[in-house]
């Protein structure tokens, strides 16, 4: 296969759009088709902000068993838990999937998994703090 442009010879399984040798693009028809998944890139995580927002909870249900604040104690681990488990959950699935959907799936159990570690901890950080949770 030959560029239209500059008429030099193109390697054999060439699949650039752009010609090597002159940079002009090459039409659709003479370029080699692109897989259906191409890679992304990693994306890189700050793990200072990943494990902030990961513990966050627990030590907010810490302080809350400490200072006394029930609603604190309760809502740090249920409402903190989620949304660390979600943050964390994406954070982790755009470092590791290499693909699109491989995001989007490992998002979801990354989700599932976060939150549960993040709402085991917060529920550590409230035993920790010596919360009793009282009915009445």
């Amino acid at each position: 296969m030959n560029c239209p442009h500059c008429q030099k010879e193109l390697p054999e399984n060439y699949g650039a759009v752009y010609c090597p040798f002159c940079g002009q693009n090459l039409p659709a028809h003479s370029a080699v088709s692109l897989p259906d998944n191409p890679s992304l890139p990693p994306v890189s995580v700050n793990w200072w902000i990943f494990f902030t927002i990961l513990l966050a909870p627990a030590v907010l249900a810490l302080l809350g068993s400490l200072l006394k604040v029930g609603g604190l104690s309760v809502g740090s681990p249920l409402i903190g838990g989620s949304i660390a488990g979600i943050v964390c959950g994406i954070l982790l699935a755009r470092r590791v999937g290499r693909t699109t959907g491989a995001r989007v799936g490992l998002g979801f159990l990354f989700v599932a998994l976060m939150g549960f570690l993040s709402f085991a901890l917060a529920f550590t950080g409230c035993m920790a703090g010596g919360f009793t949770f009282n009915m009445h």
